[in-house]
């Protein structure tokens, strides 16, 4: 396209320039490059955080090359699928970040704690592997299940979270792969026992090597000390730990709900409409007042354009708006999100405040969005209330009801209805009797009407190869009042005149311009933009104040745009999160051979809610698409630790340890691995959770979602877990003894 406009430019005189002013692309490139920067920066972050762990430079190494592996599968993945580096790609990248690590670390700690228990290399890398091999890909299968119903989900879920199932799925198998080929083979090869490796004959190394393990013993002392604790006081921790289960769904009613988290671009666009009829010429004052006011008071403001009159294509029409002499529209381009201090919602108040002082203006629209969002919602506003009914008195009076109820509303702005102001015209009522005896029809009537008010056709005249179209109608001053119109002829088909008049009557009214349907039924609909406060909440003091009418007979109310999908599209995410809970249930059912270990693990899942019911209250985030997957992710995250320490204790009382000592010594050996790969999952992700970048609106709600659920739910698989085990295991035990 731009290469086009410099060819234009060369043909057109010089005071003719052009400006760019919408590009999506721009907006799209500057979120990938803050979400790349944000992928990079949590990479690095995971790789200090296992170096901080495991204090050896070439065991951090073995395991920080499950990233370019799984990285380059994924992209691999993307060639062949025909994929594009797209938001909802590099999202996929960024959750997968932290995850791919968590085989290598399990795998490699184990190895190492082998190899420190005076194993040689290549037998502590093959034992160690088995010991923890299965356990390790049940926890990637257990996330694999998880995305994989998105691969068939349909809608809107599918059109956006298709692709991100396929990258995390591949990126993570891939990860497994490596895991448990590449990182055992790595270790075998280059790990050795501490007292034997080069590295340690530095003194500095020694001394920061020998603190460090003291704070990680000492943090693993502590540690089976609180286990030993909770383990002898199992019913007062179940109690305490209900109590702050039950406690915590107390903030849900604190918690808002919103569609897509809206990303601030910086398009602003004004849509204003005068009463019907109103000349062009006046309608074009007020456009340029609003254009002067947008250049003078908005500095952020870097182009403005104008636009007023009747267009000859369906553009107006795709963005939801109409298209007269009487409509006017007005946008302005905001500097990037980095160089202004106030969102383009914050201007879009500036300018509604100014647009209340302006004479004349009946209807407003402010669009501060993303205008392709705008399009592929088909132009409807967050809040739009669709009233159903074939009498149009009763629904416009219905309408008038509700849309004082969203002006009252806070939180709602620019409410409006839209059927179209009644434009004022002559109404010609025909008798049909008189027309037939008369000797014509309604059509001849109208058609006559046509040619003398509109205008028609008549013929063509051509002139040294130019043609020009020849308009008949009649003169201005034959066609302005009521007397006029009766006044008109009309020829009949036995080829005599008559007069209007004589054969109809003539009344000055005022009728709707255009007459919307649904399904076949006529639709009027109520519709308001929300500022500064979530969806969620003004749709429900909306509903609740609607409730209260007394609805006609023959009449539907019903939520439809952003509210309407909203709720289609969580109905689908909460089947999916429960289908991802089943098969996770499943994969761990056929690891364990018994269906009590993975109810046991299972209850990490409503504790990694807990969190996220925490961090939405703490960081005011509300409950949206991108939130409501982070919570399926959730699903197949939070039972990853679970299941290698559940697996780790079942090894432990198979080689003879009483089910105290067992439980007490798998937490033990397990700590590490758990805080490393809960570390690296949720550091991986903190880029994401606290970016304010172009784009950042996306990907935060994920990022929180994940930290606040992966926080809560690493301190219930340390704690809780090991007690349900003790107790469950406990009478199971106990159940076998007295059968036998």
């Amino acid at each position: 396209v731009r290469k086009k406009i410099e060819e234009l430019k060369k043909q057109l005189p010089k005071d003719i320039k052009f400006i760019e002013f919408f590009d999506s692309s721009v907006f799209i490139t500057r979120s990938l490059n803050n979400l790349s920067e944000a992928v990079v920066v949590g990479g690095i972050v995971v790789i200090f955080v296992i170096l901080a762990f495991l204090r050896r430079f070439r065991s951090s190494m073995i395991i920080a090359l499950s990233i370019p592996f799984s990285l380059i599968i994924a992209f691999c993945m993307f060639f062949l699928l025909d994929y594009t580096i797209i938001m909802i790609s590099m999202m996929s990248l960024a959750i997968a970040i932290g995850i791919v690590l968590d085989d290598a670390i399990v795998l490699l700690e184990n190895i190492t704690r082998h190899i420190e228990g005076c194993s040689l290399s290549r037998e502590a890398a093959t034992y160690g592997s088995s010991e923890v091999g299965l356990a390790v890909m049940a926890s990637s299968l257990s996330i694999v299940v998880v995305f994989a119903p998105m691969l068939f989900a349909t809608g809107l879920v599918g059109i956006m979270f298709k692709q991100l199932a396929a990258t995390v799925i591949i990126t993570i198998l891939g990860s497994l792969f490596a895991s448990l080929t590449l990182t055992p083979a790595l270790a075998s090869r280059f790990l050795k026992k501490r007292t034997e490796d080069t590295g340690t004959k530095n003194k500095l190394l020694q001394r920061v090597f020998k603190t460090s393990e003291r704070w990680f013993e000492l943090l693993e002392s502590k540690y089976s000390s609180i286990l030993l604790l909770v383990l002898q006081n199992k019913k007062k921790t179940l109690l305490i730990i209900t109590a702050i289960f039950v406690g915590s769904f107390g903030l849900i009613p604190f918690i808002s709900t919103e569609f897509i988290p809206e990303g601030d671009t910086g398009d602003l666009q004004v849509t204003f409409e005068m009463a019907p009829g109103t000349r062009m010429e006046k309608t074009a004052t007020v456009a340029s007042e609003l254009k002067q006011m947008l250049q003078d008071s908005i500095p952020e403001a870097k182009d403005v354009f104008s636009q007023v009159g009747q267009s000859t294509r369906a553009s107006s029409v795709a963005m939801g708006r109409g298209a007269g002499s009487y409509i006017g529209i007005v946008g302005a381009k905001l500097v990037e999100l980095k160089f202004r201090d106030r969102s383009t919602k914050d201007v879009a108040e500036v300018v509604r405040k100014y647009i209340a002082t302006i004479p004349g203006i009946l209807k407003v629209r402010i669009d501060a969005g993303d205008p392709i969002a705008n399009i592929l919602f088909g132009g409807d506003k967050p809040i739009t209330i669709e009233i159903i009914g074939h009498n149009i008195k009763q629904t416009n009076a219905l309408a008038a009801k509700i849309l004082a109820i969203v002006k009252n509303t806070p939180g709602a702005k620019d409410a409006k209805v839209s059927r179209p102001l009644g434009k004022p015209e002559f109404l010609v009522n025909i008798d049909r009797e008189k027309a037939s005896l008369l000797g014509t029809n309604v059509t001849d009537v109208a058609l006559a009407l046509r040619t003398q008010v509109f205008g028609m056709e008549a013929t063509k005249y051509r002139e040294g190869g130019d043609e020009f179209e020849v308009f008949v109608r009649a003169k201005e001053q034959q066609r302005n009042s009521i007397e006029d119109i009766k006044n008109m002829i009309v020829m009949t088909r036995t080829g005599k005149t008559v007069r209007l008049g004589n054969l109809a009557t003539i009344d000055e009214g005022i009728s709707p311009t255009e007459i919307e349907r649904k399904d076949r039924e006529r639709i009027i609909k109520v519709s308001a933009d929300l500022y500064k406060r979530p969806l969620g909440d003004v749709a429900a003091d909306i509903a609740a104040e609607i409730d209260k009418l007394e609805i006609p007979e023959g009449i539907d109310v019903t939520f439809g745009g952003s509210v309407k999908e909203q709720k289609e599209n969580f109905q689908n995410l909460f089947l999916l999160l429960m289908l991802s809970m089943v098969l996770v249930y499943m994969v761990m059912a056929s690891q364990f051979e018994s269906l009590l270990d993975p109810f046991i693990i299972m209850f990490s899942i409503p504790f990694s809610f807990v969190g996220v019911i925490w961090a939405f209250f703490i960081t005011q985030t509300t409950l949206s698409i991108m939130s409501f997957i982070g919570l399926i992710i959730l699903v197949g995250i939070v039972v990853k630790n679970a299941i290698v320490l559940i697996d780790y204790t079942n090894i432990l009382r198979k080689r003879g340890l009483s089910m105290l000592d067992a439980v007490i010594l798998g937490g033990k050996h397990r700590l590490r691995p758990i805080l490393m790969t809960a570390l690296t999952t949720m550091l991986g992700m903190l880029p994401m959770a606290l970016s304010r970048n172009e784009g950042a609106e996306m990907w935060r709600p994920l990022g929180i979602t994940v930290i606040g659920g992966m926080l809560v739910s690493t301190v219930v698989t340390l704690v809780l877990i090991p007690v349900l085990y003790s107790i469950f295991e406990g009478r199971k035990n106990n159940h076998i003894e007295e059968v036998r």
